[in-house]
This record gives structure tokens, sequence and C-alpha cells, in this order.
């Protein structure tokens, strides 16, 4: 069935659609290894400690990340990360675009997980990648949902963010977004998720009951004082730019194919579980809406980001404390 994702392309859109989903796709890592397989040239980006595909297991996988293998293994160690699992790192990626830095490289599967956030350029990252893509090469991503993580209180992104940032051709977060990591919160879990995973407070949880919140940033004018430094360096320092739930990330991909902006399309996308959703995007021709069409999808998805946001923030009143 995951051969004919082009032609017939899986949108899981509604809770009516979590029981079909749980069957035809499950696991999001465990969909993805099957997607690619071994006989598959893959790209992964971003992997850090923990990389999808290994070169032990067979995989033929090449990996992109911020750091020279040692120098990650030196960071996670300082961390306290199991470093055991860094796979050797084949392309660093200083701030060039995904084509210059694998040097014309093909791949059948570009992956990657909690990076597309980050990205500075939503655009030109999406662009890059379906560059080192082969013609029917596909784009996997895992992608948080800020609905579920410490982004709870960020703001959606939209198309006119995502157009700003490619028409500026951003190479650095913006002092708003690195100022907005003040907002970051942690979750209490209430309900049976509490008895799950007791009662610490969690960066990232799962679709269940919410009893309280918490700021874990605690002097807003250092803050302040430390981003307007951050801001005026020459040093990158990262960020999350980019905060989506599953129907405003297609409402962006479906737009800026109406635009002309991106010949892309999503083969794929799921509900959230856990903290995340799954893309899957596929090569696919520019402006392939009608007008009428693209404006009658842009209403529907918009709608449907109210009620995927209200189903999130129902959460916090099952148990009467938020």
């Amino acid at each position: 069935m995951w051969t004919d994702l082009n032609t017939n392309p899986r949108i899981y859109a509604t809770p009516e659609d979590d029981a079909r989903q749980d069957v035809e796709v499950g696991d999001f890592r465990a969909r993805s290894l099957l997607m690619a397989g071994r006989d598959k040239t893959i790209l992964e980006i971003g992997a850090g400690y923990s990389p999808l595909f290994r070169k032990a297991e067979g995989y033929n996988v090449r990996i992109v990340d911020h750091l020279p293998t040692e120098q990650l293994v030196e960071k996670y160690r300082q961390l306290g990360v199991d470093t055991s699992r860094i796979e050797q790192v084949d392309y660093v990626y200083t701030g060039q675009s995904i084509p210059e830095m694998v040097g014309g490289q093909k791949f059948d599967v570009v992956y990657a997980s909690h990076v597309v956030e980050h990205a500075t350029d939503f655009v030109g990252f999406l662009q890059g990648s379906l560059d080192v893509l082969t013609p029917e090469g596909v784009i996997i991503l895992l992608v948080p949902d800020k609905r579920y993580c410490f982004d709870f209180f960020q703001p959606l992104t939209d198309s006119a963010k995502v157009l700003s940032d490619h028409v500026a051709k951003a190479r650095r977060h913006s002092f708003e977004s690195l100022y907005r990591e003040e907002m970051q919160v942690m979750a209490e879990h209430g309900g049976e998720e509490r008895e799950r995973f007791g009662p610490e407070p969690r960066l990232a949880w799962w679709q269940g009951a919410v009893a309280d919140i918490h700021l874990f940033r605690h002097d807003p004018q250092a803050r302040f004082a430390s981003v307007l430094a951050q801001a005026r360096s020459s040093e990158y320092v990262d960020a999350h730019e980019y905060f989506f739930i599953p129907s405003t990330f297609q409402l962006v991909v479906e737009e800026m194919n109406f635009l002309g902006v991106l010949p892309l399309r999503l083969a794929l996308l799921t509900r959230s579980r856990g903290c995340e959703f799954m893309a899957v995007l596929t090569r696919a021709p520019l402006g392939r809406m009608s007008r009428d069409e693209f404006l009658a999808t842009k209403k529907m998805l918009a709608v449907r980001s109210i009620k995927e946001q209200m189903e999130a923030f129902g959460r916090f009143q099952e148990d009467g404390r938020a």
C-alpha cells in the first residue's frame, strides 16, 4: 500500500481517523524504516545522538550534523547522554545549502526528525532537500506538535512567516524567536497519564489530561539581556523558529505549492502521537490546484486548525486544576 503515495496520498485528519492510522501507519520510526528500506540511499539530517538509520544495520545512509563526529561525541558526553549510537558524520552543516553540502549526491530518502522547526528558512530547507532527491524520492519528516511540547504557548506559524523568511533568505534566528523561549513550559500530567508518567513536569507529553503547566524560565530581564547579546553576536544561536500542528503544516505546504514556491505535495500526514506528527513529501507540479480549489482547501484547513487546538486545550479541563 506504500508504493502509490503520489497518486493516493494519505491524510489522517480527525479523531475518527485514529484507529485507521494506528493500523496503517503505526509507529512513526518503524514506518520510516520500512518506507526507506536497506536498498535505498538515505540522507539523515540532524541525527544527533539518536540516528534512526544505522550503517551497522545495513542502511545505505549518509549523516548530516552541525559538528564533526568527535566534537558531537564530546558535546553529548558532557550532557550525560549515551554517545554509543552516534554515527560517523559524513557532512558537516556550516550554513551552506543542502546540495552544496553533499556535493551533488542524490538520495532516495531525505529523513529529518525534529529538525525542520530549527530551520531559519523553511522553504529553503525543503527546496534543498528536494534538490538532492532522486525523481521518485521522498522527504520524511517527524515534526513536533506545538500543542504537546514546551512550545505550547508559541504562535502557530503561518504562510506569511514562512514567505517572509524565504524572501529575506534568513540565515539566523530572529530576536523574536530567541526571546520567545521565555514562554517555554513543562506540563504536569493529570488523570491516568499521571499514574503512567509520574508527577514530575515534562517538556513533551502525550495527548492525555494535563493538570498544570510550569514556566521553566524565571528571569525575563536576564533573558532579554542575553537575547540582545545573542542577536548582536556573529555566532549562530539555535532556536525553534517554526511552530506547527498538522493542519497548519498542511496549509503552509499547500500554499507554497499554489504560489509557485515549492514543487512539493504531502503524500502522508498523520495525527500526532506523543509530541510529534509524521509528514512525507514528494515532488509535485507547481500550482496543482485551481484558485477556487486552493481557497476552499485553505478555509477548510484554517477551520480544522481551530478544532485541533480546541482538542488540546480541552485536556486542561479534565481534572479541574487548570
